[in-house]
């Protein structure tokens, strides 16, 4: 626990992820991670490989397999608000009609 402060963060100069003591050294660093991801989008993009490969995805969704449908929702059209954002939404919407921002009355919306 050395390599922490007493909020637990990483202090500066730690060695937790270091390479020394068997981890990987961390995330790549941001050039390295470029490299990757325009390699990865070069192949995927040849020969259509990427279309071929969404294909799959929506044919095995139609299949009804989960994880097909589920990768389809949570990247194509976005995973639902979850409760704790929800409630944090309507704190402010009533903190906002608390404090007279918005009104109870029904005025019809301006452009």
């Amino acid at each position: 626990m050395a390599d922490r402060d007493v909020s637990g963060r990483f202090v500066p100069g730690n060695q937790a992820s270091a390479k020394i003591n068997g981890g990987n050294g961390g995330r790549p660093r941001r050039a390295v991670e470029e490299r990757l991801l325009s390699e990865l989008r070069t192949r995927l993009d040849c020969n259509g490989t990427l279309a071929t490969i969404l294909d799959k995805v929506i044919d095995e969704a139609k299949g009804g397999k989960e994880w097909a449908i589920r990768f389809i929702f949570e990247y194509m059209v976005g995973r639902p608000i979850q409760r704790t954002e929800s409630k944090i939404a309507l704190t402010e919407l009533l903190e906002s009609w608390a404090s007279g921002d918005i009104s109870t009355t029904n005025q019809p919306l301006s452009n």
